[in-house]
């Protein structure tokens, strides 16, 4: 085992401890978890973007905090729920039309305190809202966690094993057509285990679901990708060690939230 790994397995054992605990543990817990998830994200994301010495990151972190407590001070905003998730699944849809026709994401080119709240406070504001409004939707956030860690886990072993055709070479040389396929027939094999290990919804809630996070948690790897690369980064951040920053780590849940939540919803 090398070095590198050895000092990535117990962060990411942690990882997977602390999210499990968490989103079991019931709705106090998973809004805890969703809360301190989105303030480093989003410290990440503003911090590369605009530098930690300009002023705009106390404004904004600020502003973020205002609005990512409203469910948590009681503050009752669930019939503005479906207008912002139709919002942020419009606008994620047109940022990832953006990446393969200008192959960039236009995260980098949108003024960084409108961006910043759409792109992280308001995934994390539209799971705390539906997490508060719905007993089975915290057994959703774990659900799409092991939905994303899988298909990494497939991808990644599928592309060392098959993988031969680039995905999006320009913005990420390592991936393959081969591993995004692998990734997400593991993610549908697992739902068969999150529907009788974890429930809240039926088999056929949880195949659909994890097709969901399949394509748009890999639309989200894939704009991360992008944003880093534009800012010349390696990782967003450097508080996991080994795994680099939580937005490295999150960026496919980030994604996946508003589209899962917008079927959620339909299907209600």
């Amino acid at each position: 085992m090398n070095k590198d790994l050895k000092s990535r397995i117990p962060v990411g054992i942690a990882y997977v401890i602390i999210i499990g605990a968490s989103t079991l543990g019931g709705v106090v817990s998973t809004l805890a978890l969703l809360y301190v998830f989105a303030l480093l994200c989003l410290f990440e994301f503003v911090k590369s973007s605009i530098g930690s010495q300009n002023g705009s990151l106390v404004y904004i972190m600020g502003l973020s905090i205002a609005a990512l407590s409203l469910p948590l001070l009681g503050i009752d905003i669930s019939k503005w729920i479906s207008y912002i998730v139709y919002f942020s699944v419009a606008l994620f849809t047109i940022n990832s039309g953006y990446i393969f026709f200008k192959k960039k994401t236009f995260l980098t080119e949108s003024p960084t305190v409108i961006m910043s709240m759409i792109y992280i406070i308001f995934p994390f504001l539209i799971a705390s809202i539906l997490v508060l409004t719905y007993d089975e939707f915290p057994k959703i956030i774990l659900g799409i966690f092991v939905i994303v860690w899988l298909n990494d886990a497939g991808a990644y072993f599928s592309g060392k094993a098959f993988g031969k055709t680039k995905l999006f070479p320009s913005i990420s040389p390592n991936k393959t057509w081969e591993g995004l396929i692998g990734g997400g027939l593991l993610g549908i094999l697992i739902c068969f285990a999150i529907s009788a290990l974890i429930g809240g919804l039926t088999l056929r809630h949880w195949l659909i679901i994890s097709t969901i996070v399949w394509v748009t948690g890999s639309l989200g790897d894939l704009v991360e990708s992008s944003w880093k690369r534009q800012l010349g980064l390696k990782d967003s951040g450097s508080l996991l060690g080994g795994h680099g920053g939580f937005l490295d780590r999150l960026d496919s849940f980030i994604y996946a939230v508003p589209f899962v939540s917008l079927y959620y919803i339909i299907t209600q």
